[in-house]
């Protein structure tokens, strides 16, 4: 699956009954900006950006994309995530399962029902970037 970044189209302007306030706008923009963050500053290998890097490579480096990176708020519940050894990355038959076992750490990690009830928009919303992108990439790689 490949991911790019593209501008959105202009949207036609709301009528009265669906104005959004100025939060809600700010944080839409907030939204794109951690999007296009997450993807070229991470998720992407460059100089393309057509390509998603690998996931080992994704899980090794996940703690650069916590908060405070990309402008968001940090989060105390940020601070509980155990980075992962090399281990990951080394070609032995064990690597499977050390990978599984990454993939379900993350996965619990990351799951919409385990977040803080007190995150921004933003938090939740990079959350569930990364929950994206490392399934997609666990799932290239159970192909």
């Amino acid at each position: 699956q490949h991911y790019t970044y593209q501008q959105q189209k202009p949207q036609p302007k709301p009528s009265t009954a669906q104005t959004t306030t100025p939060a809600a706008k700010a944080t839409k923009i907030d939204e794109v900006t951690i999007k296009r963050n997450v993807l070229t500053q991470w998720a992407l290998q460059p100089p393309q950006y057509q390509v998603m890097h690998s996931i080992q490579y994704l899980l090794l480096t996940m703690p650069t994309t916590f908060p405070p990176a990309f402008g968001i708020q940090p989060h105390e519940y940020f601070k509980k995530w155990k980075a992962f050894q090399n281990e990951i990355l080394s070609q032995s038959s064990n690597m499977n399962a050390l990978l599984k076992r990454a993939m379900r750490k993350t996965k619990f990690f990351l799951h919409p029902d385990k977040l803080p009830r007190d995150f921004t928009p933003e938090q939740t919303f990079l959350c569930k970037m990364l929950w994206e992108i490392t399934s997609d990439a666990w799932d290239k790689v159970q192909k």
